[in-house]
């Protein structure tokens, strides 16, 4: 990517851009183990960054089941069983 900025008078000014993917918004169970995702990503399908920490929310019953995970290579397992179609939602961590 080439981004180029004009202002002023400055001119031959050099910037780095560091291009990040958004908050997890999709991810994939995986069939072959039980509370295992993978292919966690962002809204727009990019993978997203180790230092994410998700949030998958699930349904039972009209209560909302909220389990914490943490994505390692793409991949996040669940401690328990989510009810429902689980929602994920990422934050990154400062």
């Amino acid at each position: 990517m080439r981004v180029v900025a004009t202002t002023g008078g400055a001119a031959g000014e050099v910037g780095e851009v560091d291009l990040l993917p958004g908050p997890a918004r999709q991810l994939r169970p995986a069939p072959e183990r039980p509370g295992l995702y993978r292919d966690v990503r962002d809204a727009l399908g990019n993978p997203v960054t180790p230092d994410e920490a998700l949030t998958l929310t699930g349904v039972d019953r009209g209560w909302n089941v909220d389990v914490p995970l943490t994505p390692v290579e793409g991949r996040a397992l669940s401690p328990v069983d989510v009810p429902g179609r689980p929602r994920v939602r990422g934050e990154a961590l400062p």
